[in-house]
C-alpha cells in the first residue's frame, strides 16, 4: 500500500516553497510611483488656488472704496488712541486733585462762617495756597472783624489788607491770606 502525503503537492512546486521578491515588489514600487505622480499635482492645484485667492483679495485691497474705508479707519483709531491717553491723563489728574484737594469743602463752609453780618463778598480767588477776597461792607469796622476772626482761625495765616476805598454803597476791600497745612499739587 501506497502512503499518502498530503502536503506532497505543496512541496513539488518550487516556486510556491521559494519566497519571490519580485513580486512583494513591484507592487511598492508602483505605489511610490503613482504617489510620486499624484502628490506634486495635488500640490500645483493648492497653490494655484492660493494665487486666485492672493489675486482675488489683492483686488478688494485695491478697491477705490475699500482704501478710503481703511484710512478712514486708521484715522479714528489713531484718534480712539489718543482720546484714550487723554482720559487716562485726565483720570490721573482727577485722582491727585481728589486726594491733594487744596480747598475743600469744609474750608469753604468754616471761611463763610468767619464773615460778618455787614460784610458781602463779591469775589474769592485762590491760586495754589494762596487766597484773595473782594468785597463791600458798611463800614471799616466790619472789615477789621472780618480780618481779625480770619487771623484768629487755625486755617490762615500771612492776613493783610492791601485796599480799602469809600463808596457809595460802603467801603471796597480786598483781603490776601494764604491757607495752612494745604499741600502744594504741581505736574
Amino acid at each position: 500500500m501506497k502512503n499518502i502525503n498530503f502536503f506532497e503537492p505543496f512541496l513539488s512546486n518550487k516556486e510556491l516553497q521559494t519566497f519571490n521578491i519580485k513580486r512583494v515588489l513591484m507592487p511598492v514600487v508602483f505605489a511610490i510611483f503613482i504617489l510620486m505622480m499624484v502628490y506634486p499635482l495635488l500640490n500645483f492645484v493648492q497653490i494655484q488656488s492660493m494665487r486666485s485667492d492672493i489675486t482675488s483679495l489683492e483686488k478688494t485691497l485695491n478697491n477705490p472704496t475699500i482704501r478710503e474705508k481703511s484710512t478712514v479707519i486708521q484715522e479714528k483709531k489713531a484718534q480712539n488712541t489718543e482720546m484714550k491717553n487723554q482720559i487716562r491723563t485726565i483720570a490721573t489728574i482727577d485722582n491727585k486733585v481728589d486726594v491733594l484737594n487744596k480747598i475743600d469743602e469744609d474750608m469753604l463752609f468754616e471761611f463763610r462762617s468767619l464773615i460778618p453780618d455787614p460784610v458781602v463778598l463779591t469775589s474769592m480767588t485762590f491760586v495754589g495756597y494762596n487766597g484773595q477776597v473782594h468785597g463791600i461792607a458798611r463800614n471799616t469796622q466790619a472789615i477789621a472783624e472780618f480780618e481779625n476772626r480770619l487771623r484768629n482761625n487755625n486755617r490762615f495765616e500771612q492776613i493783610f489788607i492791601p485796599s480799602i476805598s469809600k463808596q457809595d454803597s460802603g467801603y471796597q476791600f480786598s483781603i490776601s491770606f494764604v491757607a495752612k497745612d494745604v499741600e502744594l499739587w504741581e505736574e
